[in-house]
């Protein structure tokens, strides 16, 4: 997963290997590292979420694949700054 910022914004992507149109990506964000453990999840289809936060905010967020009823291990969580 990669993070990058911008004005009142922190944009995260993901990739991996063989990607089906059917899969979707369950993300869990959260303004520290512990707090991706208890958040609620989204579930998309896109492999970016952009989110809002005010400049100096850190914003967190962890991804796991799921297709055909099955999820893959979570990633590794990423954190960033936005502007």
């Amino acid at each position: 997963m990669a993070a990058t910022t911008g004005t009142g914004k922190v944009v995260f992507a993901w990739s991996y290997a063989n990607p089906v149109s059917t899969d979707r990506s369950r993300v869990y964000v959260g303004a520290t590292v512990e707090a991706t453990t208890t958040a609620g999840p989204t579930l998309q289809a896109a492999r970016t979420l952009t989110v809002s936060a005010a400049a100096g905010k850190t914003v967190c967020a962890v991804v796991q694949v799921v297709r055909a009823n099955l999820t893959s291990p979570a990633s590794a969580t990423k954190c960033e700054t936005a502007q």
